[in-house]
């Protein structure tokens, strides 16, 4: 479906082609520099000059990596992959200051219930709203002082399948002190995450959200989607504040962690009326939620929830830890629902020993409530 092209971004910095139906573009050099024909700058600037999804392929045999100098937007609807399945392209370095590395801003999108965020641009009906999509590319060491290591999706809708996020982060300003959200991806209130099959989260690092900061909707999809060893303050792996709803089904979150709150998942609002969040067929192991601060924290070594209901099902906890509450689980004014599942060896020690912890796998601490079946 045609589409009136969006207002350029900071990459306006060419004449970009006029053309009437999508294109397709092939990427063959790996300078990082718009006005460089065949470079993925300009690809991506005449993408968003072009009505319909475009597809960008990066011919991974001449261009299996770039290093990224500056930002850049992708204003319409895309499909950035390598040319050759299997075989992945890997982005590295810096965008302009204060920015990600990638912005996806492709216009405002009503967010959808979570339970209709279940496959590949679907929403909910209505239409499909504008998305771009990230197949075989790999974000390796991409960095920022502000939210998003690698990507920030600030409008519309991001689908990532096939793909690699490692070592990203939200630059260190000084020793024990994190500037920014989300180590690799930051998802801005109104835009929409969905993570399809085969997609990998590890070692990135951040304030919240060690791989995922996320004000707007999040969906982790399919199989084969991984988290580990990723940390931050709250939310090892994915932190979730605002309007929007964390939908998780069939991944697994191994030894992520958090130094206050969620070693693996973290979930509070600031919205009048709470989300739905949702975690499916997917296992937790060996999550931690760890006071190494100071002041007594470490809440929830898996999942950690202080606002809207949290529907669990089918889902495995063993040997996660917290220091203070909620080895597997910690709830406060929330409603937690879990059904099916195991708990095994989930734990909370002090880290001094000598204070008190409650709730080995579930917590549920002031105004929330818990219900289990099998």
């Amino acid at each position: 479906m045609k589409r009136k092209p969006a207002a350029f971004s900071q990459l306006n910095v060419v004449a970009p082609e006029t053309r009437d139906n999508p294109a397709t573009f092939d990427v063959t050099n790996a300078e990082w520099d718009a006005t460089i024909p065949n470079s993925l700058p300009w690809a991506i600037v005449q993408a968003n000059a072009t009505a319909g999804e475009d597809d960008i392929s990066i011919v991974a045999a001449l261009v299996p990596t770039l290093k990224a100098t500056s930002t850049i937007t992708i204003t319409e609807a895309v499909q950035v992959h390598s040319n050759f399945a299997g075989q992945r392209v890997t982005i590295s370095g810096r965008g302009d200051a204060n920015k990600s590395v990638l912005v996806i801003d492709l216009g405002p999108t009503v967010l959808p219930a979570p339970e209709f965020v279940t496959v590949e641009g679907d929403v909910g009906g209505g239409g499909l709203p504008p998305t771009a999509r990230l197949v075989d590319i790999d974000f390796d060491s991409c960095s920022t002082i502000k939210d998003g290591g690698a990507i920030t999706v600030s409008a519309g809708i991001l689908w990532v399948e096939k793909s690699k996020f490692n070592l990203n982060m939200t630059d260190v300003q000084f020793p024990g002190a994190i500037q920014g959200n989300g180590g690799a991806i930051a998802v801005k209130s109104g835009a929409i995450l969905q993570i399809g099959g085969d997609v990998e989260f590890t070692n990135n690092n951040a304030n919240r959200g060690g791989a995922i900061w996320a004000e707007g909707n999040v969906a982790v999809l399919n199989s084969g989607n991984h988290f580990s060893q990723n940390t931050a303050k709250y939310g090892g792996a994915i932190a979730s504040v605002g309007e929007g709803a964390v939908t998780v089904v069939g991944a697994t979150f191994n030894r992520n962690q958090a130094f206050i709150q969620g070693g693996a998942i973290w979930i509070t609002s600031v919205s009048p009326a709470p989300s739905t969040h949702i975690i499916s067929q997917s296992s937790f192991a060996a999550n931690s939620a760890k006071d190494v601060l100071g002041g007594g924290a470490g809440e929830g070594g898996a999942v950690y929830i202080s606002a809207g209901t949290l529907a669990i099902s089918l889902t495995d906890f063993a040997n996660n830890f917290a220091s203070l509450s909620g080895g597997g689980i910690s709830a406060s004014n929330a409603v937690v629902t879990i059904r099916g599942g195991s708990f095994n060896a989930d734990s909370t020690t002090p880290v001094d020993k000598a204070g008190t912890s409650k709730g080995g796998a579930i917590y549920v601490g002031a105004n929330g409530r818990a219900n289990a079946s099998k």
